[in-house]
C-alpha cells in the first residue's frame, strides 16, 4: 500500500489489535450485562461516593520515595504544559518531516 513492507506490516496488527479488542470488548458487554455487573458496580460506587469517608491514598506505601516521585511527576506534568501548544505542533511537525524524509530515503534506495 505505502510500498514499505514494515509499515504495512504495523497497520495491519494495528488493525487485527483493533478488531480483537472489538471482539473483547462486545464479548465482556455480553456477560456483563447478562450477570447485571453494570448494576452492581454502580450502586457500590454511589454508595462510596456519598459516604463521608474520604481516605483517597496518593501513596500507600507512605515512604519518601513514592512522595519524591509523585511531586516529580507534578514537575514534569507543570512543565510540559507550560510549553505551550505552539511547542508540541512544531515537535510533532519535525518528526512527521523526518518520517517523510526517512520514508523518500527508503524509497530512494529502492530505485536504486
Amino acid at each position: 500500500m505505502f510500498n514499505s513492507v514494515a509499515l504495512d506490516v504495523v497497520i495491519s496488527l494495528v488493525f487485527i489489535y483493533l478488531l480483537y479488542s472489538l471482539l473483547a470488548t462486545t464479548v465482556l458487554e455480553l456477560i456483563a450485562s447478562g450477570f447485571r455487573f453494570r448494576a452492581k458496580i454502580l450502586e457500590r460506587a454511589i454508595f462510596r461516593m456519598l459516604e463521608d469517608d474520604c481516605n483517597i491514598p496518593v501513596c500507600k506505601s507512605g515512604k519518601p520515595g513514592c512522595y519524591i516521585l509523585l511531586f516529580a511527576g507534578w514537575v514534569i506534568t507543570a512543565l510540559a504544559i507550560s510549553l505551550g501548544a505552539s511547542f508540541w505542533f512544531d515537535l510533532l511537525n519535525k518528526f512527521m518531516k523526518l518520517r517523510a524524509s526517512l520514508a523518500n530515503s527508503s524509497v530512494d534506495d529502492k530505485q536504486k
